[in-house]
Order: structure tokens, then sequence, then C-alpha cells
């Protein structure tokens, strides 16, 4: 059965990944090197793309073909979505094929900068099966410019980030979300579908043991940025009174770094 696979191997330390084309390869490989420099753990890149497409580069040995992980349907899918579906969709399937070697496994954005050490998620995932993040943890009013209603459109939860465990909660999570992105994983908001992010907002729902984190210093984005209170001490940057652990630049880092230089 399932769920052989995933406890009966003797499993190894933690990781975690990204999934990135090779136009965003270069934010990829920051975020790899960001990773390592603040946590002993290794960052892996899988890149979507044909190998025979790829130029020879400088980072040839930092990253892996996806398509050498052989995901059922890969290029129907391929065909199937368009860029941001399409890795999105296989978020579930990947952090599945990870947990059969792997005790967790942790996904970032490949536009994600990390600013110290994640030891606070893993220590999350000794306790819990899944670990999420909201996009906000204050509420905010329809004259906002990021108002509550803006996350029943595009989901609760931010997924450029997730943690999860080698559990039995985990793995059905995982399964049940890897379904729902192979098939409907489209930007249909009109349809109440936001690529993989507005199925976890009906996740409570069906499973036990998620962990909602509402740290903030954690998925730092332009959308919640406003509601964070930012200083520095010695070399550090706190929000809060908390470490920044990460922020996810999600195609904005002008407004934020030009934020963050005025504080």
């Amino acid at each position: 059965d399932i769920f052989s696979v995933f406890f009966k191997m003797k499993k190894i330390k933690s990781i975690a990944y990204t999934v990135t084309n090779y136009a965003y390869l270069h934010k990829a490989i920051a975020l790899k090197k960001s990773f390592q420099k603040n946590n002993n753990l290794r960052l892996r890149i899988f890149l979507f793309e044909e190998k025979n497409n790829i130029p020879n580069n400088i980072y040839s040995n930092e990253y892996e073909f996806l398509s050498d992980l052989k995901i059922h349907n890969y290029y129907q899918l391929a065909f199937k979505y368009n860029v941001t579906e399409f890795t999105t969709s296989l978020k579930p399937t990947i952090s599945l094929k990870l947990l059969q070697k792997y005790d967790k496994v942790l996904f970032f954005d490949p536009d994600t900068f990390i600013y110290n050490s994640v030891n606070q998620i893993l220590k999350k995932l000794d306790k819990y099966s899944i670990v999420l993040t909201p996009h906000s943890i204050h509420h905010e009013d329809h004259n906002s410019i990021y108002p509550d209603s803006s996350f029943l459109k595009y989901g609760v939860f931010n997924l450029g980030f997730f943690g999860v465990n080698a559990s039995k909660d985990s793995i059905n999570f995982l399964k049940w979300w890897e379904k729902r992105c192979l098939n409907q994983c489209y930007f249909e908001v009109h349809n109440g579908l936001s690529t993989d992010q507005k199925w976890i907002n009906i996740a409570h729902a069906f499973f036990n043991n998620i962990f909602i984190d509402k740290s903030p210093s954690l998925n730092v984005a332009y959308w919640n940025i406003k509601r964070r209170k930012f200083s520095q001490k010695d070399t550090s940057i706190y929000v809060g009174n908390t470490k920044l652990v990460f922020i996810h630049y999600s195609n904005f880092p002008d407004k934020i770094e030009n934020f963050l230089s005025t504080r």
C-alpha cells in the first residue's frame, strides 16, 4: 500500500526545494545560496525545461531536471497548463517523492530569499504534519489595497511556502491535494480556482495536524508588508520581536526593497 513506501524506508534528515524555469533560474540560485548560507541543509532546484534547450552555464551543477523524476503524464500536464499552473500543479507530487527519502520537506517559491535559520519551522514539523502560512495575519477593510476579499479570490494561505513531514496525515493530505492539482490547477478565479492555493482553504475540514504559522517573520510579501514592523539589531533584521526568516518577493522586489531601505 501507499504508506509502506514512506514508512518502511529509512529517512534521512530534512530537505528544501523549489521549482522554476530557466527564466527564473537566477532567482532560484539566489534562494539556494541564501538558504544554504543560513541553514545546514540542502535546497534542491527542479528545472522544468528540456535539457537540450538549456545553454551551458556556470550554474549547471546547481539544478536538476524535473523530467528526471519520472512524473506520470508530465508532458501532458505541460501541454494542459500554462507555466504558472504547470509548476504549481507539481508541488504535491514532488513533495511525495521527496518524502520517500526525507523525513521533512520544505517548499519555497523561487522568488524567495532566506535571511535566517528555518529551525523554528522544522521544530513545528516535529509535532505537526503540515505547516502553512496565511497571506495575511491582520484583517483589512474593503477600502484597503489588499482587503480580506482578495484572499477569498486567491486563497487564505500562500503556497509559496509550506512544510510537510513523513506522517500519515501529511501523506493523506498531499495525495488529496495532488489529485486536485493534477486535474484542476487552473488560474480561474471566476470558477473558484487559483492554481494550487484555493484547495488549501478547505484542507482543515478533511485533515488533522495542520499548523497555521502566524509568525510575522515568515512569508513577508508585498500584500502584508505594510502591517509588519521592522527593526535592525546588530546585523539582524527583526519583524516584531522575531528575526526575519524569509521574504517572498513575488515579482515586486523594488517595492519591498524600497520599503525596507526607508525603515
